[in-house]
């Protein structure tokens, strides 16, 4: 991590492109047929990233929440 992603500036960046992904992640799907949604969970499968689904979304969520209350702290002057 540089300087510019260190401290409070640097976790609201991350947690931006933390929301990026996964609104990226969910219009893909949207977008995907049943059939090419398959052949992506066996290739993620394949490579031992699928975790407790393709998309990773249980694992997603708890690191966008675990970054918003970092955010949270880090606005209140608090220690991140």
């Amino acid at each position: 991590m540089n300087a510019a992603m260190s401290g409070a500036g640097g976790a609201a960046a991350i947690l931006a492109e933390l929301h990026h992904a996964d609104h990226i992640i969910k219009v893909m799907l949207n977008a995907m047929t049943g059939t090419q949604k398959a052949k992506v969970h066996e290739q993620l499968a394949a490579a031992g990233v699928s975790g407790e689904g393709m998309t990773r979304a249980n694992e997603r969520l708890a690191v966008i929440e675990a970054a918003e209350n970092i955010v949270a702290l880090a606005s209140k002057g608090g220690a991140a």
